[in-house]
């Protein structure tokens, strides 16, 4: 039997390619909301 670790090595996954956060413009608090992110 082959162990777990010589299957799961050949898993391949896609590049992470850098790229700028972009967060929301609009600030405080959201009172029609139930939850604030």
């Amino acid at each position: 039997m082959l162990p777990l670790s010589a299957w799961a090595a050949k898993v391949q996954y896609p590049a992470v390619t850098p790229r700028a956060l972009v967060f929301p413009r609009d600030y405080g608090a959201h009172p029609a909301f139930r939850t604030e992110w």
